[in-house]
């Protein structure tokens, strides 16, 4: 498990996972009232509850934010839930029903488009991005747009790359074009916000610059749009 510190208030907590050979990646936001994003896979909870508990008392984590249902991102729910007694566990509407398979235990609220978070320093935003999936869920904090899956791309500079990574961003456009329609709309949403990162689910966080991909996608959507 490596630690890194993206802001002064914001690390990224990051492992291999070996059967999809990549890494990932969960977030921890320090705040009035604690923030994790996501949980990370059955195989890798001791080793992220350990990592996080070397940075801030488990029991003081209000809050767990759960982007999206694959299992390297959530399929630790089960042992996050007993050990994070005090935590409130928040997803979106439509990937209220996957989580709740994971264990029925958890105390499970469902995030709506417009339904803002106040942490203390923080209001948190919440878009539901339906990229990669319907129920995929991004996270706006701390002038970064957490994302999930979106936005993945493999590490070469680092876990925090300020390269330039467009040619990488299209090719992720073109693998989800079948929701082009949804990309369009969803980058609108995005476009005009202050970016000092993307912080994905796998990969790397780019912090050169992120706003350009956003308006990217926008700009391929459009394109790709215009050709049918």
């Amino acid at each position: 498990m490596e630690k890194y510190q993206i802001k002064e208030n914001v690390y990224l907590f990051t492992t291999r996972y070996f059967p999809g050979n990549s890494y990932v990646n969960l977030y921890l936001i320090h705040d009035e009232s604690p923030i994790l994003i996501n949980v990370g896979p059955p195989e890798k909870s001791q080793e992220i509850l350990d990592a996080l508990s070397e940075e801030i008392p488990l029991e003081k984590i209000k809050y767990v934010l759960l982007l999206d249902s694959e299992r390297e991102h959530v399929g630790g729910i089960p042992v996050f839930v007993h050990r994070l007694t005090g935590a409130k566990f928040i997803t979106s509407y439509l990937n209220y029903d996957l989580i709740i398979n994971y264990t029925s235990d958890i105390k499970l609220e469902m995030m709506r488009e417009k339904w803002v978070l106040r942490t203390g320093r923080n209001t948190i935003r919440f878009f539901e991005s339906m990229i990669p999936t319907p129920e995929s869920l991004f996270v706006y904090a701390e002038k970064i747009l957490f994302t999930g899956s979106a936005f993945a791309v493999e590490r070469i500079n680092g876990s925090i790359d300020p390269s330039d990574r467009s040619k990488d961003i299209e090719e992720l456009f073109y693998l989800y074009r079948k929701r082009v329609h949804k990309i369009k709309e969803y980058m609108e949403k995005l476009e005009n916000l202050q970016l000092d990162a993307i912080a994905p689910a796998h990969g790397a966080v780019l912090s050169g610059n992120p706003g350009k991909y956003i308006t990217q996608w926008k700009r391929l959507s459009n394109t790709l749009n215009g050709q049918r």
